[in-house]
């Protein structure tokens, strides 16, 4: 009588097969987590950079209209935006405080005003934070109108 033979579990060459594929599919992943926390880690970066812009923003609207830190110093932005009057870097900038530090990050604020843009009587003023990090250099702008108070 002929005896059966019954071959139970795998061999070694399906367990290796397998064991490769899972391997590849976990490098996917790896590489996946990593792009996740790099990209979260330049959106708390740049949510940083907005949170001081409009906190400076704020700390100006505060002041009198006719505060040093609210004067156009270098005249570069009275041709106002239609023709790009106001600088997008901190190079021709009217103020700046540098070296805020964020969690850690330093931070530079640049703010550029233009006297009488939109409108008459108005200051347009343009906060620039740029900040530096290992794939370079980054910058967020945020434009606000302020009108003189009326007391």
């Amino acid at each position: 009588m002929d005896e059966l033979r019954v071959d139970a579990g795998f061999s070694l060459v399906e367990v290796m097969i397998s064991m490769m594929i899972f391997a590849i599919c976990m490098l996917g992943l790896a590489k996946l987590q990593l792009t996740a926390l790099h990209t979260n880690m330049k959106a708390r970066e740049t949510t940083e950079a907005v949170s001081l812009a409009q906190g400076k923003l704020d700390e100006l609207r505060l002041l009198p209209f006719t505060h040093p830190d609210l004067q156009d110093y270098n005249s570069a932005g009275d041709t106002g935006f239609a023709t790009g009057g106001l600088p997008d870097s901190g190079v021709d900038a009217d103020n700046l405080q540098t070296g805020v530090n964020a969690s850690g990050r330093l931070y530079d604020l640049f703010w550029n005003i233009a006297d009488d843009v939109p409108v008459s009587g108005a200051k347009t003023i343009r906060m620039i934070v740029h900040w530096r990090e290992r794939g370079g250099e980054r910058q967020v702008k945020i434009d606000s109108v302020f009108s003189e108070r009326i007391r």
